[in-house]
């Protein structure tokens, strides 16, 4: 990671950063949300480009970071839970052919 911070460093700074802002961090997830759905809808177009996919990706990744860590959520937390998710799809899948 750029600069001796590690990957949670950053996260802890951006969470910082939006503590001073004064805008609630919810309000960046929901942006970059929809700024993702409006890529995959050009690429359903046949318009999309995964440069901008992937970009946008990882803006709401960040984000989603940023807010979980404002909620004290570990990552081992995170990581059950979509254990958790991907199991229960895969079982749904399985059962009744539906994710």
């Amino acid at each position: 990671m750029g600069q001796g911070k590690s990957l949670q460093e950053w996260i802890g700074a951006v969470c910082t950063v939006d503590n001073c802002s004064g805008v609630p961090q919810s309000v960046y997830v929901i942006e970059e949300c929809a700024e993702l759905i409006k890529e995959l809808m050009k690429e359903q177009r046949g318009k999309g480009q995964r440069e901008q996919i992937v970009g946008e990706a990882c803006d709401v990744l960040t984000t989603v970071a940023v807010l979980l860590h404002q909620y004290g959520v570990s990552r081992e937390e995170v990581e059950a839970q979509i254990a958790f998710k991907c199991r229960r799809a895969v079982e749904r899948w399985e059962k009744a052919g539906e994710a």
